[in-house]
């Protein structure tokens, strides 16, 4: 069976039910040696390459399609009654031509595709090698040092790398420091089948001086099941780590004597804060002030310090700051808010402001802000109205076309919370109507679309609002 979108007496020919039966269709008939007349139609060619590329109607297909004028609709009917050809919208069309791609197309890793036997086995030279001048104890002992060899490959007591040290890095007790796949270790047994005997993984990005070791065991009988504890397991050490880490910066006591010590967070995950100077006053004197504005900065700001000029503390939100500044300038007290790194580093002259992009896009609570709280004081008229605020311009994205049959998949997730935490948003986004309409959420944050190519996907969203960031495609590839 064939498949076309067709329009009056125009069909576009671009798919059938095996990729064979569509190759044997334009053998018979859009090749240079058979006439349309002998076929019945007014004219009938291959969509050229340049066309596939660039005109609309075609995007999305692989394959081209071959392209049909009818003389009428008596003869439209003869033709499709002759070649089998079925009727199909657009969006259906190229769901079955890259269904017919997909089943065409064999598995590189199966089987029936690869030879796995060795040069020696291909060329008869195991049994027969007329250049081979040892004598049998010298084999059998040169057999004896292989299956060492191999044994410690196995054992990862040997580097697979020519001339090279292991990729695997460990400290004194063996346990790796970082969390992001290096190896993958494979053997060949004696039955000539390849076993996978264990994978090693390293500590992701934000995660450099982690302990925490992600490395499994392959088990023979279920090697599925292994693989999807593997995958289980090291998102459970990730977020293991994660944890530990915001409860230690949460556990540092906060020192109320003068200090000239600059520091923010060096050894978090935010690279520019935003520091509120505060001058003659001190911390014990302020957080009275701030707290009846309901600002906590004991549990809100990334650190706080008494100076031999004053105080000051530091968020890593413009907004947050600005917030506890005016608070503070309306109890007649000097005030400064500036941008700083890590380390306590002005990050631009006195007097020049240093804006946060993502300021205009924090004036309202989302469930990953920092105004998180507030949405759970609301009633569900105003949750729908304060989701109904959600502007493209607070999510960032990344994503790419994937597999045979080229289907793009976009990643998306608050900016801010990608900011802050260096990793995805968990849960679903409930952004369906800020998105274009083809993309379809298939987990929290993950999207597919079928029948658009990524670059004219990635032009729509970005004149929509939404940023793409190459951040979040270096995280999500170190996963």
């Amino acid at each position: 069976m064939l498949y076309a979108l067709e329009n009056g007496l125009k069909s576009i020919v671009a798919a059938a039910d095996e990729l064979m039966e569509f190759e044997e269709f334009v053998k018979n008939t859009a090749n240079e040696g058979t006439s349309a007349e002998s076929i019945g139609v007014k004219l009938i060619e291959m969509v050229s390459f340049v066309d596939l590329l660039s005109d609309e109607i075609y995007q999305g297909f692989k394959l081209c399609p071959v392209l049909v004028f009818h003389i009428d609709e008596e003869h439209k009917a003869a033709f499709n009654s002759r070649f089998r050809v079925s009727s199909l919208k657009l969006n259906a069309l190229v769901k079955q031509q890259r269904s017919m791609l997909v089943t065409a197309k064999e598995s590189p890793y199966a089987n029936s595709s690869i030879d796995a036997r060795s040069i020696e086995e291909i060329h008869g030279l195991i049994d027969n090698d007329r250049w081979d001048t040892r004598s049998e104890e010298q084999k059998a002992v040169d057999q004896a040092r292989k299956e060492q060899w191999d044994d410690a490959k196995r054992d990862d007591r040997l580097s697979g790398d020519s001339f090279g040290p292991s990729r695997k890095r460990t400290d004194a007790a063996g346990n790796t420091n970082e969390t992001s796949v290096t190896d993958i270790k494979v053997h060949k047994d004696k039955d000539g089948q390849m076993k996978i005997n264990d994978v090693l993984a390293v500590k992701g990005l934000h995660d450099r001086a982690s302990p925490e070791v992600n490395k499994a065991r392959h088990d023979p009988a279920n090697p599925s099941q292994a693989t999807l504890e593997t995958a289980h397991n090291a998102q459970v050490a990730r977020e293991k780590v994660w944890r530990i880490k915001d409860e230690f910066r949460q556990s540092i006591p906060q020192d109320e004597t003068d200090t000239d010590d600059l520091e923010v967070d060096i050894a978090g995950r935010v690279a520019i804060y935003y520091k509120v100077e505060v001058e003659t006053a001190k911390l014990q004197d302020i957080w009275p002030i701030l707290d009846a504005a309901k600002i906590d900065i004991r549990k809100t700001a990334a650190r706080q310090r008494n100076s031999p000029t004053g105080c000051w503390f530091a968020f890593p939100r413009q907004i947050q700051a600005e917030d506890a500044a005016k608070v503070l300038e309306a109890a007649n007290l000097v005030v400064e808010v500036y941008g700083v790194n890590d380390a306590g580093i002005r990050l631009v002259p006195k007097g020049v402001k240093l804006v946060d992009e993502l300021k205009k896009d924090e004036i309202h609570p989302r469930p990953w802000n920092w105004r998180a709280s507030e949405i759970d004081r609301m009633t569900p008229e105003e949750q729908e109205e304060n989701r109904k605020t959600l502007k493209a311009t607070e999510f960032c994205f990344c994503g790419g076309e994937e597999g045979v049959a080229r289907v793009v998949q976009i990643h998306i997730t608050p900016l801010s919370y990608f900011k802050e935490h260096g990793k995805m948003w968990e849960h679903k986004l409930d952004i369906g109507d800020i998105l274009p309409p083809d993309l379809e959420e298939v987990s929290p944050g993950v999207y597919q679309s079928i029948g658009r190519n990524w670059l004219h996907l990635c032009f729509d969203l970005n004149q929509r609002g939404f940023r793409e960031n190459m951040f979040l495609q270096i995280y999500l590839n170190s996963q």
